[in-house]
């Protein structure tokens, strides 16, 4: 992408303009009132421009180097070949320290070519030996095992490894090729394998052939891939074209890649490529030698790459995974292991590297940019600033001899016989010449001009004009100078190399604007007076929707009758606050009085004749009065075509032309709003409190109006008695949002304050949510409505309804919006002017629903947009006549996408990816339809009127009503009968799809019917899917766009657009006038009839951006074609993407970034941004801001986000609870290592059986085939628990007992010697034993030496005390429990059956309940206990209570599986137990109606199963914790949602309906349906699942709760300053913590959202999944079975509580107030972080009334919170460090809080300023006065 700063620039103004289009007159009138000092409407931040270090190439070339470091020929002739022309210096310097022997960390930024810095010497390495074993018999052993911490990563470098070694090996002896493998969990065992070979080749799918040549003929008619060939006994890769793998000289053996698990360990190889999960597997693999010998004992030489992605608890499994393959080594006497790393930029890759390989002394080898001595020159050369250079220019000179680039005299390079190089060749060599010359320290102007920029640049990243402005004035160079100077410099530094740049955009979403009731000045921030004119009361604006006029937005007190501002952006979020109390009335009266929201229009008075009039911001011409729309700050421009004058904003009284006003109030006493003075009379009271010395003002802006209808009278007295035409009731001029009232249930009148009813039997309710719509209140306090009092409403419009949310625009727009529209102008501009491959941009977000609605938000308004385009095209003048017939559109339109889909469907290259662009312009209400006919629907609804369809409507008026498209019959068709004129003109009036049954009879003699269809036979009409609608027929119909000959008419009193059709009918009104407006006019922003439809439409060529969603959750398959499309093909433009791809996978030249939300950290911020900008040396970053404080303090403070630096990756390699897990995986590691099982499993068809294994034998002295043929341990433990007889103690695994049993000591010193070093407490640097220092002897730590066996001896004891109960007994165990269980319900429904029959009635349904619930239990326990059989022994293990042992080295959490249901019923499995969704996503994500984005299609959850001994668990569990119990069982009012326990009768609202059950249950799995989809034979589709059904759904939102259950304290510490104060507890602990959620709310395209929250509901009958709903009929129906009824025949309905439920550790922090513990709360969680070495992400915050809660995310936890309490000698070291972690976190220099200091990640209240008091917390941190002191009495059950 050339210049992405004027790109971004360009984007910007075409945001804009989108905005003011899309908010009409509205947008136009605020950009115009724009405050001083307030940036533009859009709120974009830069371009910023940055230089990033300057790369250090080496001064020697490959081939030089190669040779100084004695290469082996092959390796030094392939990187040739592949076009090395030289390393950097830092690839150098590895090379050297890997050949050296040195373990080495390799640490560069994103793209500079880390892998090949350690590649190159181990592949020279693998090769000298091969060579030199070559005489001695195959080597089949493993040399180099190279670890990824993903499986698509590791694919991703196969790509490369494939072709490096292909170049290497086709000149060598097939006994001396590098073999190569990857052995995961996805690798094939063998050709048998099920599956294998279509796995395989979907994987090779989109590799390259290494040897592809397009000279070659052969090459000609080939893809260019590769392809796999089962021979029978291997599987084996080949080319495409099957001859050329032994088509000498040009032949392509690729037979050294090994393709299944048996190749690998059979055959042998020389690389593998693998993961830690996969190494931990086979190190626990008894029976699997051959595993053993791969990965343990032959490697050479360990990679970890990406070694910074191993943070938190999986960086430390890691670490102790390594520990035990060096202890495995040193037992059987291995010669070391040389162990290198490459890692990102982070601050601690040495220590990280350390930790995790366990290395000690490392090389470490970083990236060390080039320094400049920069000089400022002292002029320009003339050159530089009057000629623009180009990179052709630049060949040209160097091509020539004797001839200069301009500018650049000195640049005395000519490249010899260039004609002899292609392009690319050129290009390299230049370049490389001309980075070495602007790198030099030089005299000439032309270089240094070169590096005083980058210097600039670097130092202080600019915008663009103001780096012209400083240009301009150091060198007094005048715009056209600067700017080409500029631009010449860009061409020669990103030619060059040395300029590489970032240029840095920051947006906020559009979050409404705030406007001064005084004057018109707006803000897009509150304010707390106004700057233009000191007014102190500046709140929300928000504009009519039918005439744009502004309305103010405040809290109105119905006590004191003041307003306050409502300010719901404050603090970087977005709040719809319905709670707030007045300030002045708790001040004044103590009185906590709620205040209503209400939307208002002030009065003016004018102080010359003191009239008053409602303020307004719309003006009608003063020449035509009609209306104008704001085109200047001072100037308005009518609309009128005919007039169009533009006249200047003027301010006068409409009595007495005086332009001097003041907001009216109402007179009588008010209060200062500081310490609530009161003060009788506005007038006579003081400019300033004379309490506080505040500004006083009254705010009692809302007047009373008279009730009569008839009257226009305003009273601004405080309580009016009569009115002048003698009505005396009046109420408030004003629409108020009344959220909680009282209702008198005797008069049914309904009130707030508390004056009351006045009633005589008052019998008053509070209520909540009762009005939906706008009301207003009288004197007395009581609630009115306003359709009976319409002189209340400010701006009446005769049409307008009252619901609140509808009738106003706050010109809002979402981040959504503002990041996939962006993104599209920027797009479809660069697309345009560079082509479609540079058109190409990738977006990270964090959240999977985030990734999925970007990628969804992109593409709707991409196909509106085409479709648009199409039909204007189609209808422009092809120079025969303006006026097109329609159906020729059409036409034109289908062939148009047939050339678009060519030009973007990938050639034959890209293997058989499919494209269909017509399959994917149909919406989702058409997904069901043919394509053609979809296509057709849409375009013609898009173009001419149709009636109004909620369901097949578009978003978009048609063309021809937007005035850009004229109308009228095709030439031969005006001759029509008056009947059939009738016909024609109602159908013209209503539209296209207009039904034929409301057709009006033309005449007595002939009815509609028989009209119609005479005019379908003459194809003027057509009838649509059936004939009971009709349409007119496309050939009956011309068309031409606005300003080709047509006829449009424009009638500026309604704003609405006529076609000559209408006008022909006499449908058009008499005020309208011709438009006399071409299309591109009113695509300008300067007309006055601007629309956003026109500039869309005109903004770029016709054309059609196409986005798709790369998630981790991708099937496999699809990222490799997603990788591949958008690397090598025309689409995708957008990649929708997140974490995943912050790694290395290759995605080819990308310049663009869209950021979607600040990462998580600093790190993976630095690994998103490099991924752009690799090859051009020039990139655009767009951080598009969420709202939350996090994005909006880098929205505010941009240069700290440009200038990020690396943070530290936290990783505690001496997490306690890792260590106790791996040393337990370490005893089997032992057995593995030493013994042998003779299990045989064998396969019966689809049943497996199990023999053998009643005793073990030294692996050394059986014969090598019985060790063979023994069955492997993970293949034991997949058999079912039955298989197993895991239920008795025959079990076929304790035999593993019986190894650890006898062999108990030998265990025990294995274990003991994985800890047998020492480590500094702090830093955790590793020395030797024999080391005798105390302290760490790193310059900056000075902690303390401990002995890892000292300190954690205790966990080899433990690993073995407890192997039989982890993993032997546990089974049997828990069956027993359950039996248990079981028996004991049984004997208590017993004892409650016997009281049953001596209870009295009431007694006996308490009884009855509780037997319903024993019994359900008891039931529960039988259905488990009868499926556990056949669940796997690796299933059992990860479900039960131990679960953390179950070999997983990533996480255990619960999952919910999710199947998706397609069209055709067609079922996709995306999850089950182990890959499903995570529960406490589930929980938002997963709920019983849930809409679930899928590839842009929206899915809902219609079906739902429980995991009912889960949820009866829960239901125990929760049902015990002392003030829970009512989560887990309840009933509710299915009216009013309002709970009860379980022995109320009824609920006390007014309506009557019975009290429904509610219980808390767990999900197991979800079926989502398509929502066009029929939820069964006779159903419903699933869309009616949700409130509107008939509209586009946009997303769910369930709001998850968090409850502590339980906090067992097991250690409670009082915190204190250095003189002793107490400031608190810390309390140390076990948490049961319970997520949970009730209910959702859907949001639809249109921006509406449910305005009462859906219940989780489903059927009650037995073995039934439903979801319950609504249908058409208003009748409550199953999803699954339409014969169930919920409140008719059958089970009735029940609501549930959908819960997940885990235990983990944590701290409880209660200070003085609860400020200041959330704040400690905050510094403990970075705290932990580095002592406990987990991510912010891993430990969540609970903030409760009286204290804050830290306790880790994760299942069962890993216990860091533990480590705050560690005592050392009698000291609390650990808790010191976290003081002065926490005191150097807090010491910021910003003003109360920011994302460095304060601000962080999972905030339970959002990083809210108000819940923070840093600097009372940093005082008493300062110098780490903090101190914690055990207490002895404390209670043990908080």
């Amino acid at each position: 992408m050339k210049d992405p700063a004027a790109r971004a620039e360009q984007m910007q103004a075409a945001y804009r303009d989108y905005f003011i289009g899309r908010g009409g007159r509205a947008a136009r009138s605020v950009a115009h009132r724009l405050a001083d000092g307030e940036s533009d409407i859009t709120g974009m931040r830069g371009p910023f421009l940055q230089a990033l270090d300057i790369p250090n190439w080496s001064d020697r070339s490959w081939d030089a180097f190669a040779r100084s470091a004695h290469l082996e020929p092959h390796i030094r002739r392939a990187f040739s070949e592949i076009g090395f022309e030289r390393l950097y210096g830092f690839q150098e310097r590895s090379v050297e320290s890997i050949l050296d022997g040195n373990d080495t960390v390799i640490t560069a930024a994103t793209g500079r070519g880390k892998t090949e810095a350690w590649l190159i010497p181990i592949l020279n390495q693998i090769l000298k030996a091969k060579r030199h074993e070559e005489n001695k018999g195959d080597d089949t052993s493993v040399k180099a095992t190279l670890i990824y911490p993903t499986k698509a990563l590791a694919q991703d470098q196969l790509k490369r490894l494939l072709q490096y070694l292909y170049l290497i090996n086709k000149q060598l002896k097939s006994s001396q090729r590098i073999s190569v493998g990857i052995y995961d969990g996805d690798t094939p065992r063998d050709p048998s394998e099920s599956g294998a070979e279509g796995y395989l080749n979907s994987t090779f799918k989109h590799f390259e052939c290494p040897g592809y040549n397009p000279d070659l003929d052969k090459c000609q008619d080939c893809g260019g891939g590769v392809r796999v060939r089962n021979t029978g006994s291997r599987f084996k890769l080949i080319p495409e074209k099957v001859h050329c793998e032994d088509d000498d000289p040009n032949d392509v053996p690729l037979d050294f890649l090994r393709l299944t698990r048996y190749d690998i360990l059979e055959n042998g190889v020389d690389i593998v490529l693998t993961n830690p999960d996969t190494i931990n597997y086979r190190l626990i693999n008894t029976n699997a030698e051959d595993e053993h010998q791969r990965f343990i004992y032959e490697p050479e030489f360990l990679v970890f790459d990406e070694v910074h992605t191993y943070d938190g608890l999986f960086g430390s499994y890691t670490s102790a995974l390594m520990k035990r393959v060096q202890a495995l080594r040193e037992n059987r006497g291995v010669d070391d292991l040389q162990l290198i790393a490459s890692s990102a930029t982070v601050e601690n890759d040495v220590e990280l590297f350390q930790k995790v390989s366990g290395a000690v002394d490392v090389t470490q080898v970083s990236e060390s940019p080039r320094n400049l001595d920069v000089t400022v020159p002292s002029s320009v050369p003339e050159e530089l600033r009057s000629y623009s250079l180009s990179v052709e220019r630049i060949l040209s000179a160097t091509g020539t001899s004797g001839e200069a680039v301009p500018g650049l005299d000195s640049f005395d390079y000519t490249l010899e016989a260039a004609s002899s190089y292609d392009r690319d060749r050129r290009e390299t060599l230049v370049a490389d010449a001309l980075f070495d010359h602007l790198t030099s320290d030089h005299n000439h102007t032309g270089v240094q001009i070169v590096q005083y920029v980058h210097q600039l640049l670097y130092d202080n990243p600019l915008t663009r004009s103001e780096l012209h402005d400083h240009l301009a004035e150091i060198f007094d160079l005048n715009k056209p100078d600067v700017d080409t100077l500029v631009e010449n410099v860009r061409t020669l530094g990103e030619f060059s190399g040395i300029l590489e740049n970032r240029s840095h955009m920051f947006s906020w979403p559009i979050d409404g604007f705030y406007a001064c009731a005084s004057c018109e000045t707006v803000y897009r921030s509150p304010q707390d007076s106004c700057r233009k004119c000191g007014f102190g009361f500046v709140t929300r604006s928000t504009y009519c929707r039918y005439c744009s006029d502004e309305h103010l937005v405040a809290w109105f007190c119905p006590e004191c009758d003041q307003l306050e501002p409502y300010t719901p952006t404050e603090h970087g979020s977005v709040r719809q606050d319905e709670d707030h109390v007045c300030t002045r009335c708790e001040h004044v009266r103590d009185d906590a009085v709620q205040m209503v929201r209400v939307t208002f229009q002030p009065f003016m008075r004018c102080l010359e004749c003191n009239h008053q009039s409602e303020r307004t911001t719309i003006t009608k011409c003063s020449d035509c009065e009609s209306r104008t729309v704001r085109t200047g700050p001072e100037t308005t421009t009518c609309i009128n075509p005919r007039c169009e004058s533009t006249q200047p904003v003027k301010h006068t009284c409409e009595r007495c032309d005086g332009s001097v006003f003041e907001v009216s109030v109402v007179r009588g006493q008010f209060d200062c709003p500081e310490c609530g003075t009161s003060y009788d009379r506005p007038r006579d009271a003081p400019e300033r409190c004379e309490e506080c010395d505040s500004i006083l003002e009254s705010t009692r802006y809302l007047p009373w109006v008279c009730s009569n209808d008839e009257c226009d009278q305003i009273h601004f007295r405080g309580a009016p008695d009569q009115c002048q035409c003698g009505s005396s009731s009046f109420v408030k001029r004003g629409l108020l949002e009344i959220h909680h009232d009282q209702h008198c249930r005797s008069c049914d009148t309904a009130f707030v304050g508390g004056e009351g009813c006045g009633c005589d039997d008052p019998n008053v309710d509070q209520r909540m949510g009762s009005h939906r719509a706008y009301k207003t209140l009288d004197t007395h306090g009581r609630i009115r409505s306003l359709s009976s009092h319409s002189s209340a409403v400010p701006c009446p419009h005769s049409y307008a309804r009252y619901e609140i949310g509808n009738r106003f625009d706050e010109l809002m727009r979402s981040p959504n919006n503002l990041a996939a529209t962006t993104s599209q102008y920027l797009m479809r501009a660069v697309a345009d002017d560079e082509g479609q491959q540079a058109a190409k941009l990738l977006s990270f977000a964090d959240s999977h629903r985030d990734m999925k609605e970007l990628s969804r938000d992109f593409s709707e308004p991409e196909v509106e947009t085409l479709l648009d385009q199409l039909l204007v095209r189609g209808a422009s003048n092809d120079g025969s006549s303006s006026w097109v017939p329609f159906n020729d559109v059409l036409e034109y339109a289908d062939e148009a996408i047939d050339s678009l889909n060519e030009l973007l469907e990938p050639p034959r290259v890209a293997r058989n990816v499919e494209f269909d662009l017509k399959s994917r312009l149909k919406d989702q209400p058409r997904k069901r339809w043919d394509d053609d006919d979809a296509l057709y629907d849409r375009l013609t609804r898009r173009a001419i009127s149709h009636t109004y369809s909620q369901r097949l409507g578009e978003r978009d008026d048609p063309l021809s009503e937007a005035g850009l498209l004229d109308v009228r019959f095709a030439p031969g068709l005006d001759r029509l009968s008056s009947a059939e004129r009738a016909i024609i003109r109602e159908l013209v009036d209503n539209g296209n799809d207009y039904r034929v049954a409301n057709f009006d009879d033309p005449g007595a003699s002939r009815s509609a019917t028989q009209v119609i269809s005479n005019l379908v036979e003459r194809n003027i009409l057509t009838y649509g899917n059936s004939d009971e609608y009709v349409s007119f027929d496309p050939t009956a119909l011309e068309v031409t766009i606005a300003g080709d000959d047509d006829s449009i008419a424009f009638d500026p009193e309604t704003e609405r657009y006529y076609t000559t059709l209408e006008h022909k009918f006499g449908l058009n009104n008499q005020s309208t006038v011709a438009s006399n407006a071409t299309l591109s006019e009113l695509a300008s922003v300067s007309h006055p009839r601007f629309t956003q439809r026109a500039h869309r439409v005109a903004y770029s060529q016709t054309r059609i951006l196409v986005s798709e969603e790369y998630l981790g959750t991708t099937e496999k398959r699809k990222r490799r074609e997603l990788e591949f499309l958008f690397r090598e093909e025309n689409y995708p433009h957008h990649l929708s993407s997140g974490p995943t791809m912050e790694l290395g996978v290759d995605i080819g030249a990308l310049d663009t970034l869209l950021l979607y939300g600040t990462p998580p950290n600093m790190n993976a911020y630095l690994q998103r941004v490099g991924r752009a900008g690799r090859s051009s040396h020039s990139s655009l970053v767009h951080s598009v801001s969420q709202r939350n404080p996090i994005d909006y303090y880098y929205y505010d403070h941009p240069e700290d986000l440009i200038s990020a630096e690396p943070t530290p990756v936290p990783l505690n390699e001496h997490n306690e609870e890792v260590l106790r897990v791996s040393l337990s995986w370490a005893v089997f590691d032992f057995v593995a290592a030493n013994f042998s099982i003779l299990w045989d499993v064998s396969r019966h068809g689809r049943s497996r059986s199990i023999d053998g294994g009643d005793t073990y034998h030294q692996r050394s002295i059986l014969p090598e085939s019985e060790r063979e043929d023994a069955s492997k341990l993970t293949h034991v433990m997949s058999l079912a628990a039955d298989t197993l007889s895991l239920g008795n103690d025959a079990s076929q695994l304790a035999v593993l007992s019986e190894v650890v049993s006898d062999h108990e000591s030998e265990i025990r010193d294995y274990l003991e010697s994985l800890l047998e070093y020492q480590y500094c407490e702090d830093c955790e640097r590793r020395y030797a034993v024999a080391d005798e220092r105390t302290t760490c002897g790193r310059e900056d730590c000075d902690g303390q030496i401990r002995h890892a066996g000292e300190q954690f001896g205790h966990l080899a004891e433990d690993a073995l005390s407890k192997f039989d109960e982890r993993y032997i007994t546990q089974y049997q165990e828990y069956l027993e429990a359950l039996e248990s269980e079981r028996v004991s319900l049984s004997e208590r429904d017993r004892d409650l059956r016997r009281d049953q029959q001596r209870a009295s009635a009431n007694e006996r349904g308490q009884i009855m309940r509780e037997r319903r619930g024993i019994q359900e239990r008891m039931g529960v326990i039988k259905q488990h206990l009868s499926e556990l059989g056949e669940e796997s022994y690796f299933d059992f293990l990860q479900k039960s209570r131990k679960s953390k042992y179950d070999f997983s080295m990533r996480s255990v959490a619960t999952t919910a599986g999710l199947t998706l249901v397609d069209e055709g019923y067609d079922r996709r499995n995306i999850g089950g137990q182990s890959s499903g969704r995570a529960m406490r996503m589930a929980l938002s994500e997963l709920h019983p109606g849930a809409a679930y984005l899928d590839n842009g299609e929206t899915y809902t959850v219609a079906r739902v199963r429980f995991d009912d001994k889960a949820s009866s668990d829960l239901r125990e569990t929760v049902s015990n914790a002392t003030s829970n119990d009512h989560l887990a069982d309840e009933l509710v009012c299915p009216a009013c949602n309002s709970t009860y326990g379980l022995n109320t009768s009824g609920c006390g609202c007014e309506n009557e309906v019975p009290l429904k059950r509610r219980r808390l249950a767990v999900l197991d799995s979800v079926e989502a349906y398509h929502d066009n989809l029929q939820l069964t034979s006779e159903g419903d589709e699933a869309r009616y699942l949700h409130t509107e059904p008939n509209q586009q759904v946009q997303n769910t939102y369930a709001e998850r709760e968090t409850s502590i259950l339980s906090f067992d304290t097991k250690q409670m510490y009082e915190l204190q300053t250095g003189d002793g104060e107490a400031l608190g507890t810390l309390e140390y602990g076990v948490y049961s913590v319970l997520l949970h959620t009730d209910g959702y709310r859907t949001k639809y395209k249109t921006g509406e959202t449910d305005p009462q929250e859906s219940l989780f509901e489903v059927c009650g009958e037995e073995n039934c999944h439903g979801v319950i709903y609504e249908d058409n009929d208003e009748t409550r129906r199953c999803s699954a079975d339409p014969e169930h009824f919920p409140e008719g025949r059958g089970a009735n309905s029940e609501f549930v509580r959908l819960g997940y439920q885990y235990e983990t550790q944590g701290v409880r922090v209660g200070l003085k107030n609860r400020e200041q513990s959330h704040t400690l709360a905050h510094g403990l969680r970075v705290a932990l972080q580095y002592l406990g070495g987990v991510n912010i992400r891993e430990l969540s915050e609970y903030v409760g009334e009286d204290h804050v809660d830290i306790f880790e995310s994760q299942e069962g936890g890993s216990d860091v919170a533990r480590l705050l309490f560690e005592q050392s000698d009698g000291e609390f070291h650990a808790f010191s460090r976290a003081v002065g972690l926490m005191t150097e976190q807090f010491d910021c220099n910003c003003d109360s809080g920011c994302p460095s200091c304060l601000y962080q990640y999972g905030c339970d209240v959002r990083n809210d300023q108000r819940s923070f008091d840093r600097d009372r917390l940093l005082a008493n941190l300062d110098e780490q006065k903090l101190s914690i002191h055990p207490l002895d009495n404390w209670n043990t059950n908080s």
